[in-house]
């Protein structure tokens, strides 16, 4: 049987299995970014219009929001 091997964790993982781990992390750090872009672009509506809900009909921030599993929110910041 084939294995992988994660060398950041040290870890012998059947194959086609990814290092749970190392998934977690990324997940982590993909909702970051997402939750990042969302709130530099309400941001850029604030200095654009004043109003930051104009920033939800961008597609940026829809692709994001429906990333997130958060689609159909408002004007609440990102958690």
């Amino acid at each position: 049987m084939k294995t992988n091997y994660c060398k950041e964790h040290r870890a012998y993982l059947p194959e086609g299995l990814e290092c749970p781990a190392c998934v977690h992390r990324d997940r982590d750090r993909f909702r970051e970014a997402l939750e990042k872009i969302i709130e530099l672009n309400r941001q850029h509506a604030v200095d654009m219009n004043g109003d930051a809900k104009s920033a939800e009909r961008w597609a940026c921030v829809r692709v994001a929001r429906a990333a997130l599993g958060r689609e159909g929110v408002g004007n609440e910041p990102a958690p």
